[in-house]
């Protein structure tokens, strides 16, 4: 999957860069942050993919909630590696990755969406009826038909999906996390809610003959509530050595273990023989969840 930025748009729409050819024969797009991604957004994905056009997504580098209202957000369900990832692996051709900025923002709907037809050469949009973009979202569905139909292009309303007798949406999806109810997490998301440890500065650390990774609790994706969690965590070995029997290569591998988040700290429980490898990912096993007062073990 090709990704491409913002600014590498704006230089095709100046022509001080050449049109991808991928371009060439017209492309089926969605626009949306994805957090999760989850069933409600496989959706528009699936419409865009049997468009008849090459696909493409135009996306952003955090969702849009947590940059317009960041007091009140408490965290996002995935990181971009994991959206990109799942987007290449879904059949994608293309990304545009938007970093919302002041002067982004500040982008009228129409003039937006002209771009993406005359630079991406946009023939089909699919969004869900309350889709809207534009300054102060202004552009909704309504209009947005209307320029389709002066414009040429077509636009594909998709019904929203439905999980026992509510919409899903990447904010129920948070909501559900924060109560620490894996169950339905993982059913809208179709895999266990996943936290991206690339870049994590883990500690190694003995107590009580029992051995932890312990990181600072400054992280971009949402986290539960305080307590103990069972987790899968997957490891990059940085050394092939001998795990239950058998050789780990670099590859990585995995093992249950419990997580507590603390106020200020996760700790990892882990095998004492673990000091050579690297946390890539934690999963969440849905149902399963102790809470205490402190959050400690």
């Amino acid at each position: 999957m090709t990704v491409f930025t913002w600014d590498m748009i704006l230089h095709i729409a100046d022509g001080s860069r050449p049109v991808p050819q991928l371009f060439g024969k017209g492309t089926a797009l969605t626009i949306g942050s994805f957090d999760g991604p989850h069933i409600g957004h496989e959706a528009l994905f699936d419409t865009v993919l049997h468009a008849g056009y090459t696909p493409g997504i135009i996306t952003f580098t955090r969702p849009l909630a947590g940059l317009k209202n960041p007091a009140d957000y408490k965290g996002d369900i995935s990181t971009l590696a994991q959206r990109l990832e799942y987007l290449s692996g879904k059949g994608f051709a293309f990304a545009v990755v938007i970093d919302f900025s002041d002067e982004f923002s500040k982008i009228e709907g129409h003039a937006f969406l002209s771009v993406l037809q005359k630079c991406c050469n946009m023939k089909f949009l699919a969004e869900g009826r309350d889709f809207h973009c534009g300054y102060h979202g202004s552009t909704d569905m309504d209009d947005i038909q209307v320029l389709a139909a002066e414009k040429g292009f077509k636009v594909e309303i998709v019904a929203p999906v439905m999980y026992g007798n509510e919409r899903v949406s990447s904010s129920r999806i948070r909501q559900d996390i924060l109560f620490g109810d894996f169950a339905p997490v993982s059913m809208m998301l179709r895999h266990p809610y996943r936290l991206d440890c690339a870049g994590f500065n883990w500690f190694y650390k003995k107590d009580k003959s029992v051995y932890f990774f312990s990181v600072e609790k400054s992280l971009i994706q949402i986290l539960p509530a305080e307590g103990f969690y069972d987790v899968v965590v997957i490891v990059s070995v940085s050394r092939t050595r001998k795990v239950a029997g058998s050789d780990a290569e670099a590859s990585g591998h995995t093992y249950k273990t419990q997580l507590s988040v603390e106020p200020q700290i996760l700790r990892l429980k882990v095998p004492a023989d673990n000091e050579f490898s690297t946390v890539r990912t934690i999963e969440f096993i849905q149902g399963n969840i102790e809470r205490n007062k402190n959050g400690t073990y």
